[in-house]
């Protein structure tokens, strides 16, 4: 196998990568912790916390459902990228985000400029109903 048929060791295929798709790894998530803490007002220490304040909970959830559809990051992964969260931690609030954008309109619209820039941009496009990602067209 050559390298660009080799598999990635996660479940979901890359594709060739357009611009975003260039920020790899810890710079990957330090982009979309960092763009969505400020465009919330919000520092990351106040995200990584154990802070359990609505709006810090409700940003920490979209983080964890973001990072979970664009990149291969496991469960746990993306819990220890906020301060060591469960991985129980990360599926509650990826679940929550699902549950929100099915009966929230607004919520639903926000997040879906978020999963725009941040997902498609990658060259994914996200189904949300089961949190599997494939190669968009």
């Amino acid at each position: 196998m050559n390298a660009q048929t080799e598999k990635l060791p996660c479940f979901r295929e890359r594709p060739t990568p357009p611009p975003i798709a260039l920020i790899e790894g810890e710079m990957l998530v330090n982009h979309i912790v960092n763009t969505l803490c400020h465009s919330h007002n919000m520092t990351r220490e106040t995200l990584n916390s154990k802070n359990r304040k609505e709006s810090v909970a409700w940003l920490r959830f979209v983080c964890f459902t973001i990072l979970r559809e664009a990149t291969c990051m496991s469960l746990q992964e993306i819990g220890g990228a906020f301060g060591g969260k469960d991985h129980g931690t990360v599926m509650h609030g990826i679940k929550r985000v699902e549950d929100r954008r099915s009966i929230d309109a607004q919520f639903n619209r926000e997040f879906a400029r978020w999963e725009e820039h941040f997902c498609k941009a990658r060259g994914y496009k996200s189904l949300p109903a089961n949190m599997a990602l494939v190669k968009a067209a």
